[in-house]
């Protein structure tokens, strides 16, 4: 089963449209605690978190903040704290203000999703949600997996949880039709056993309201295939890892078009930093 919302990057359109080959982004903001400003073309805007820099920008931060580019060039992360001006290059930061700033190399893969992850951003499309209209018939609104792909061998099946119910009946299927499992559950979500990757599945799950009337939805997923989740779950951060690297694994699941997966990591990572609108808008879309 292919990902049906697989957005497209439209990164042609630079050469049709006559840019100079500079006017490509060189860095993505990956981190980011504190005011940062960021001037372009003489106009200036908040930095704000996957933000992408073009060279000749203009970037000052204040008093404590810190900020961390991820450069695709080079493969390296570049933190800035403030006070601090200084003005982005192909593959560094030029301060005029400030303290010299701290590089670390970085996973070759991981800069790569960073760069790859702007296409995604620029022609995104959000999972596509059934929304409760007043007076409408009651339905199960189901969360997901639902026709994507999954890295994971043990998926989480999710469900906005119903007033009134106190029980809903899950039922996961193989391709053939074979029940792997049916469990009455108490909660809106409940984990699967391992599944064969490569392989396709359905599900579905049953509510019944106070009135009597039964509700069912169902929805079907595909487990990733060993030979696309392998290098993928090699670049997933390890424990204790940097709130950059957890953000640009997040930003790899979406680009491989992983989005059910991705949207935990948004979650995850919103939570941590719950005044940021661009995690938020992530993790609940």
């Amino acid at each position: 089963m292919k990902q049906p919302l697989r957005v497209i990057a439209l990164l042609g359109l630079l050469a049709t449209w006559g840019l100079p080959a500079l006017a490509a982004p060189v860095a993505m903001i990956s981190d980011l605690r504190g005011n940062a400003t960021l001037v372009e073309s003489g106009r200036a805007k908040p930095a704000t978190l996957l933000t992408y820099l073009e060279p000749g920008t203009t970037l000052r931060l204040e008093p404590g903040a810190r900020l961390v580019l991820t450069y695709f060039a080079k493969a390296s992360e570049i933190t800035v704290t403030g006070p601090a001006e200084g003005t982005i290059r192909a593959d560094t930061i030029a301060l005029s203000r400030g303290d010299v700033p701290a590089v670390r190399s970085l996973d070759a893969g991981k800069a790569e999703t960073a760069r790859k992850f702007d296409g995604v951003q620029r022609d995104r499309l959000a999972l596509a949600t059934v929304q409760m209209r007043a007076g409408a018939r009651p339905q199960i609104v189901i969360q997901g997996p639902r026709d994507i792909d999954v890295l994971g061998d043990t998926p989480t099946l999710a469900w906005q949880p119903i007033a009134g119910v106190t029980s809903y009946r899950v039922i996961l299927r193989d391709h053939t039709g074979r029940s792997l499992f049916a469990r009455d559950v108490p909660a809106n979500t409940v984990a699967t056993p391992a599944l064969a990757r490569g392989e396709a599945f359905q599900w579905s799950v049953e509510a019944r309201l106070p009135s009597g009337q039964v509700l069912t939805s169902a929805a079907g997923f595909r487990v990733l295939d060993a030979s696309r989740a392998m290098p993928i779950e090699r670049l997933r951060p390890a424990a204790g890892a940097s709130f950059s690297e957890r953000l640009l694994f997040a930003a790899r699941l979406e680009a491989e078009g992983l989005a059910h997966d991705a949207k935990r990591e948004w979650i995850v990572l919103s939570a941590e930093r719950p005044e940021d609108p661009t995690l938020k808008e992530w993790a609940e879309r």
